[in-house]
């Protein structure tokens, strides 16, 4: 799986979606396997970040967002 487009992410108690732009520079790298630790921007894509959301994702701004 490489960072590219939107990848489903289970943090232990539920599911969010990490969205990388296919034109970022770090898109094509491959995306780490096992326990991570992300940083990022908490985003509303067409709704609100309200629970119960389907529209929350986080957009990281580089590669080295995620540890």
């Amino acid at each position: 799986t490489t960072y590219g487009g939107s990848i489903q992410i289970n943090d232990g108690t539920g599911v969010i979606t990490l969205y990388t732009a296919t034109g970022a520079t770090f898109a094509s790298a491959t995306f780490p396997t096992g326990t991570v630790s992300i940083t990022g921007n908490l985003t509303d894509y067409g709704g609100t970040v309200t629970p119960p959301n389907t529209n929350a994702q986080i957009q990281l701004r580089s590669a080295a967002d995620v540890q």
